[in-house]
Parts: C-alpha cells; sequence; structure tokens
C-alpha cells in the first residue's frame, strides 16, 4: 500500500485500505534514514511481490516484506530479530529479544507490553 494506493498484491483480494498507526499496539523508531524516492520504493515493492507470489504465514510474509524493505532503504539489516524471541542468555537464563523489548519502544497499547 503506498500513499495513492494499492502498489503491488499477491492476492486480488487485497482492499485499497489505509493504514493508520492507531491499528498498532506500538512501534520503534530507528535512527536510519534513505534517499529512496516513493518511485524507488513502489518499484522494490513490485518486485518483491513478483518475486514472492505467495504469501506463507511462515514466509515469505509481512515480517520478511519489511525487513528486506528496511535493507533496501537504508543498505543496513535490522539491528534486532523481526519479532521478539526467546533465547539464552548468560547462565543458560532465557531472555527476550526483539524490537517489543527494545527500551526506545514505544507502546500505544500499553497492556501489550512484554514483561
Amino acid at each position: 500500500m503506498g500513499p495513492t494506493g494499492i502498489v503491488a498484491a499477491s492476492s486480488p483480494l487485497v482492499k485499497n485500505i489505509r493504514t493508520n498507526l492507531r491499528q498498532f499496539h506500538g512501534y520503534l523508531d530507528l535512527p536510519q534514514m534513505t534517499r529512496k524516492t516513493d518511485e524507488d520504493i513502489e518499484e522494490f515493492s513490485r518486485c518483491w511481490v513478483k518475486r514472492h507470489p505467495v504469501y506463507k504465514a511462515l514466509g515469505p510474509n509481512c515480517q520478511t516484506y519489511t525487513e528486506d524493505l528496511f535493507t533496501f532503504l537504508s543498505g543496513e539489516s535490522l539491528p534486532f530479530a523481526k519479532t521478539s524471541d526467546k533465547v539464552m542468555g548468560p547462565g543458560g537464563s532465557r531472555v527476550l529479544e526483539g524490537p517489543e523489548v527494545n527500551p526506545s519502544a514505544q507502546w500505544l497499547v500499553p497492556s501489550k507490553k512484554p514483561s
């Protein structure tokens, strides 16, 4: 979905809807910037959908697209896992890592913040 509507879709059932920040539980501002134009981003999105024509829950999916788009825009990899995950920490303890546990995360729905 771009500023003027659908850019690319892998399904004919896609609805032309606008997203709004209020639809999400939270967000994380990142310091990276881009010089890519709207046209560059639309072309990237069209090519990405052509390369990944079938949406799969385990991937490629919206998380895969987001990670690839971030790399395209910034020239960098995401600085964390796409979603919070339990990993082994020092001494065998389990710890969460991912955008959800970043101290800069802004929670629009505080009850969704991981504890």
